[in-house]
């Protein structure tokens, strides 16, 4: 917050009130403004705010991250249920490092997190030892047997964890989850985050059926929620990603000529387009590089690629790096050149 203003309410931070939202649960009104700007580490928040209201926060939030402070169990600071995060797999990736960086904040308050992977068993980034992984198996490679003996697993670990809260981060582990649970949902809570641009999908008649059973279906943008039927907006709210602040200082001093991206080398993020603009960007400015931070089906074409417009000695492929903040700070440039993102 601003270091002064009130708090009324049982969760605080503009982006993170999400389970009482979610949930239809209480009401969150602050006087001074909420943002990114001024958040730092964080120490003790159930002491420093009236959980019935009128408290003020004098401290600070660590990185914006979901919140689940009291907000339904009249003040006792606890959440029952297990939340189970389902994706399909956890490599180096911008999904799975906002499940892992909400899974560890849970996990740090106390609250029971499980990861179910259903179709791999990476694990790219650091997690709390606290939470529970479990693979239910690899991808299907479109097997309709291998997929249903995915939903027989998942539903025997959500009948072993009944009234948890179920998150789907991607469209198939909602489909999956919402099959598995067919009989018993009203045990469960069920929400979904929607992490692409919704008008992308290939089969949005499929997706919107089973979307329609969530309780609360996270965006991260007005515009995504306006893509979906008017029966999904009604359920769902915008939330932007949390942000890991840490504890990297701003740059000072001289650039260095070091063009960076960061993203999955699949066809989403357009890297082809990018090497196309740094060969005519180079024929200007030879002194500087392109460094692309990430991996994917399309690194050897692009190697390829790079290769054929004469700039491969200056193109270079990190692959995944966990301390990637780190890596780019004292670039001179970053580039997105996706065709979409969330």
């Amino acid at each position: 917050a601003d270091g002064g203003g009130t708090v009324r309410g049982t969760v605080i931070h503009q982006d993170n009130f999400i389970i009482c939202k979610l949930l239809r649960q209480n009401t969150v009104e602050a006087a001074g403004q909420i943002g990114f700007g001024v958040v730092n580490r964080y120490d003790d928040t159930q002491k420093r705010v009236d959980r019935h209201g009128g408290g003020s926060l004098c401290g600070s939030l660590s990185y914006c991250s979901a919140f689940f402070l009291d907000w339904q169990y009249g003040g006792t600071g606890m959440v029952k249920g297990k939340i189970v995060f389902v994706i399909p797999d956890m490599p180096g990736g911008g999904t799975e490092r906002v499940v892992a960086l909400l899974a560890n904040e849970y996990a740090a308050r106390g609250i029971a997190v499980s990861i179910l992977l259903f179709a791999g068993h990476q694990m790219a980034y650091p997690l709390d030892e606290r939470i529970e992984v479990v693979s239910l198996g690899e991808p299907s490679g479109g097997s309709i047997g291998r997929r249903i003996e995915r939903i027989r697993r998942m539903r025997s670990y959500y009948r072993a964890n009944r009234g948890c809260r179920i998150w789907a981060f991607s469209v198939m582990g909602a489909v999956f989850s919402a099959v598995a649970v067919i009989g018993c949902r009203k045990e469960y809570t069920f929400l979904i985050s929607e992490r692409n641009d919704p008008q992308r999908y290939e089969h949005p008649h499929i997706r919107n059926f089973f979307y329609r059973g969530a309780d609360r279906i996270v965006c991260q943008t007005q515009d995504a929620i306006d893509s979906f039927p008017k029966a999904i907006r009604r359920k769902a709210l915008v939330i932007p990603n949390p942000v890991e602040i840490g504890d990297t200082a701003v740059w000072s001093g001289e650039r260095e000529k070091r063009i960076v991206a960061v993203g999955r080398l699949e066809p989403q993020k357009n890297h082809s387009l990018l090497l196309q603009a740094f060969a005519r960007f180079r024929a200007q400015y030879p002194a500087y590089t392109l460094e692309l931070y990430g991996q994917g089906s399309l690194e050897a074409a692009l190697r390829e690629q790079a290769k054929e417009l004469e700039i491969d000695r200056s193109v270079i492929f990190h692959g995944f790096s966990r301390q990637v903040r780190e890596e780019i700070r004292g670039a001179a440039m970053y580039v997105l050149s996706s065709d979409y993102e969330g």
